[in-house]
């Protein structure tokens, strides 16, 4: 066993996590080098919000599903340019508050017709083209 992971056994008591950074950028990397250069990637901040941070300069987007996820990104320094506004449990509230912020350059999901429409009267309430990406499904 390694000995800074038999190091980490030892001085930790309780459940954690260890996360080898490296390997996941090499793996990123290697993904991202079997893809069409105009492809890029999104890392879904729900699926591991602990290393959001060491992801920005090695993931191009990152999928935001609600205010707590929002939060995290803001902290960690993840440009609002990079972020994708998905999911259908995003709030009206949520959504306003992004698009009631001129700092804010996002890019947002239309889930369904409502949501579509709700951005729209957004971007007209705050004089802002608002990037939207339509959710199509069968």
């Amino acid at each position: 066993m390694n000995q800074a992971l038999n190091r980490l056994l030892q001085e930790n008591k309780t459940a954690f996590y260890v996360f080898d950074i490296a390997k996941l950028k090499a793996r990123i990397a290697h993904l991202q080098a079997a893809l069409p250069p105009e492809v890029v990637l999104c890392y879904a901040v729900k699926a591991n919000t602990f290393i959001t941070k060491e992801l920005i300069d090695t993931i191009h987007r990152f999928e935001v599903c609600s205010p707590g996820e929002a939060e995290i990104c803001r902290a960690v320094g993840v440009p609002s340019e990079n972020m994708v506004i998905s999911g259908v449990y995003k709030t009206p509230a949520f959504i306003e508050s992004l698009a009631a912020n001129p700092e804010f350059r996002g890019v947002f999901t239309a889930e369904s017709e409502s949501q579509f429409a709700l951005l729209s009267r957004l971007a007209e309430k705050y004089d802002r083209v608002l990037p939207v990406l339509p959710r199509v499904t069968n």
